[in-house]
């Protein structure tokens, strides 16, 4: 008898102390007009919202790139449907930086939200991707690009414009193809727009794993969030 009530004890003690850690107040941020509000929730919420937008991810990730054996080909049906399915931000709407699933349930966003929809869809298939902000020296002009580890090596994706990079000898064009002059853009469905991009191949910087493993992009999966947790990076962009 008192060892049924010793584990009776025991479990309810336990059941209190997950009541009480899932229900620890946490925050998320959200963007609206460029300006950033803390929002406080319970833990239980944050993690049910996450886990939504993963397995939601997978599902939209998995229709788009049905049929598809090769990372390059998924990556451009994914760049092909971001484009079709994702609308530049009206001038009468607000601006809302929140988490990429919001975007695709809006249907419009800005160019680098563009760029955070296709990464997030290709991370989600297994491509290691990322976007980056790529200035001018005088700051006049910037353009945000996706990269994309295929194999062979990172390429450029421009998911604003829906716009891909092939070599002279018509394979996925590798950064240091790119800043040496050897590409050609290709346009991934009749609504893709077009670009100057010679002023800002020029100054494309390098890629290292730890810029793609720490991208919001990346993080959107359960076991990298915990990783990314881990190491105690406090850096936190909307969304997150």
């Amino acid at each position: 008898m008192k060892k049924a009530a010793l584990r009776a004890l025991i479990i309810l003690a336990a059941s209190a102390a997950v009541l009480l850690t899932l229900n620890i107040p946490v925050t998320t941020r959200q963007g609206v007009d460029f300006e950033v509000k803390q929002i406080r929730i319970p833990l239980y919420l944050k993690v049910i919202d996450f886990m939504d937008r993963y397995y939601n991810y997978g599902v939209l990730a998995g229709r788009i790139t049905a049929g598809k054996r090769f990372d390059f080909d998924k990556a451009v049906a994914i760049l092909k449907w971001t484009k079709e399915n994702i609308r530049e931000n009206p001038s009468s709407l607000p601006v809302v930086d929140d988490h990429a699933w919001h975007i695709i349930i809006r249907g419009y966003g800005l160019d680098d939200q563009f760029q955070d929809v296709f990464t997030t869809l290709c991370n989600r298939e297994g491509i290691g991707a990322f976007f980056v902000k790529v200035k001018l020296p005088d700051n006049s002009k910037a353009r945000v690009f996706s990269l994309v580890n295929l194999n062979r090596g990172w390429t450029v994706f421009d998911a604003f414009q829906g716009i891909y990079f092939l070599n002279s000898e018509g394979k996925p064009a590798i950064l240091k193809e790119i800043k040496n002059g050897d590409w050609k853009a290709v346009k991934a469905s009749p609504i893709s727009g077009g670009e100057d991009y010679h002023k800002f191949f020029e100054f494309l910087t390098s890629v290292d794993a730890a810029s793609w493993k720490d991208s919001r992009a990346a993080i959107q999966s359960p076991v990298r969030r915990f990783v990314h947790w881990l190491k105690g990076d406090k850096r936190q962009q909307y969304g997150e």
